[in-house]
């Protein structure tokens, strides 16, 4: 891996995109914005993390039809976002597993 898929996996709105992809070939940008979300989040995710991804080729963005797909170097980053994927399921099944076991000494 090189600097740039840690760059590309360094913000959460980027990896989320990156989450997408790797259940979907190509995704709805409606699915990556909650209408709920702040503006600011969504003009962020179209001018600065779909951008990237695009240029690092690991997404296309096709702006017309507000789609976003897996890019030419996908396949590149594809290990370090499975690797990440599985660290935030163990994570989230640890925040839920009962702590009363756990001693701090």
């Amino acid at each position: 891996m090189n600097d740039e898929a840690y760059l590309a996996l360094a913000d959460e709105q980027r990896r989320e995109v990156l989450l997408a992809l790797l259940d979907e070939a190509t995704v709805d940008i409606d699915v990556l914005i909650d209408d709920r979300a702040e503006p600011l989040r969504q003009i962020s995710l179209h001018h600065q993390h779909l951008p990237l991804l695009e240029q690092m080729g690991y997404a296309e963005w096709n702006r017309d039809a507000q789609r976003v797909s897996r890019g030419p170097q996908f396949e590149a980053i594809q290990p370090l976002v499975e690797f990440h994927s599985d660290e935030v399921g163990a994570w989230n099944d640890r925040e839920t597993a009962p702590t009363d076991s756990v001693t701090v000494d």
